[in-house]
């Protein structure tokens, strides 16, 4: 029950999805997340300092997702944000 899981529930019940080609989801994977976290503790790396840990090379567009799940079968559609 996260912002992926509703998103993607919501996409399915509405029958469509944004259509934004180059506008990505975060897709982060925790274990990328946790590595980093402990890499930055081990280096004394933090202090007064902000990191954001993304994954956005590797997350799809909004359109790619869309396509992903029409090619398994389910009635999406893009629609204009």
């Amino acid at each position: 029950d996260d912002l992926v899981d509703r998103y993607l529930t919501a996409v399915v019940q509405l029958g469509c999805h944004p259509d934004l080609p180059d506008e990505r989801l975060d897709l982060t994977p925790v274990d990328f997340v946790a590595r980093g976290v402990v890499a930055l503790a081990r280096a004394g790396e933090g202090r007064d300092r902000t990191f954001h840990l993304t994954n956005l090379r590797r997350s799809p567009t909004h359109r790619q997702l869309g396509e992903a799940l029409r090619a398994l079968g389910l009635d999406v559609r893009p629609v204009s944000y």
